[in-house]
């Protein structure tokens, strides 16, 4: 069994400990993804998840000293996380809660959720090989970092229905509000409301915000191109 660069991506994930797997249908994003939870759930972690897997816990609690030690995996999370503002809060507080997040998604999420990207380039299936061929991208900008990962994911097979459509992820993100508003209280800071990143209000900022960004991205392109054509 070959694993290339699994290690790498495992490391660069405990970092930033959010990540959206991408890529077209078949390409294994999900199984990818709990290929990378079982490496986890061998150091302890408990799994939520809105597929049918013989690995996920239910009535998961926070453990006393305030963390939950999760690996939260939502199939198709691009569908429902949506609210820029929501998923910074559940982005900024995964180290101290000791949660990993992972979205494999063909549709993309709230781009607070695209910092870190594992993508499914192909298959070598049908080649008679067990291998998917992924590229993970890390961090913003001038600060970026990627690398190859080359993985045979036949251990995870029969762990989750593969022909389970998955449930809705909205009863998992509420109660991961939950989890976060337990950890504030736990450690006596302001308590945050999840009701208000569920608002009409928050939706309209996220897409003035969404717009701002891509003009800024638009006119970050215009320029390096005015600059190429002096050249």
């Amino acid at each position: 069994m070959i694993d290339y660069g699994m290690d790498v991506w495992i490391d660069v994930l405990s970092t930033y400990r959010m990540a959206w797997i991408s890529g077209r249908v078949g390409v294994g994003k999900t199984s990818i993804a709990y290929k990378t939870a079982e490496y986890y759930l061998k150091k302890g972690y408990k799994l939520i998840t809105n597929n049918k897997c013989v690995w996920a816990d239910e009535n998961i609690k926070m453990n006393e000293n305030g963390t939950l030690r999760a690996v939260v995996l939502i199939d198709e999370g691009g569908l429902y996380l949506k609210v820029n503002r929501q998923v910074e809060l559940m982005a900024s507080y995964p180290a101290k809660m000791d949660v990993v997040y992972l979205i494999p998604s063909y549709w993309p999420p709230a781009r607070a959720a695209q910092q870190v990207r594992l993508h499914g380039m192909f298959t070598l299936r049908k080649a008679g090989l067990p291998w998917n061929v992924y590229k993970w991208t890390a961090g913003t900008g001038a600060f970026r970092d990627s690398g190859i990962v080359i993985c045979d994911t036949r251990s995870v097979f029969g762990i989750y229905d593969r022909q389970d459509p998955s449930a809705g992820a909205d009863e998992i993100i509420k109660n991961m509000m939950e989890y976060i508003e337990e950890f504030l209280k736990y450690h006596g800071r302001e308590n945050i409301e999840s009701d208000e990143y569920d608002t009409p209000e928050y939706y309209l900022q996220d897409a003035a915000s969404a717009i701002a960004e891509a003009g800024d991205e638009i006119s970050s392109s215009v320029v390096r191109l005015r600059k190429k054509r002096k050249y």
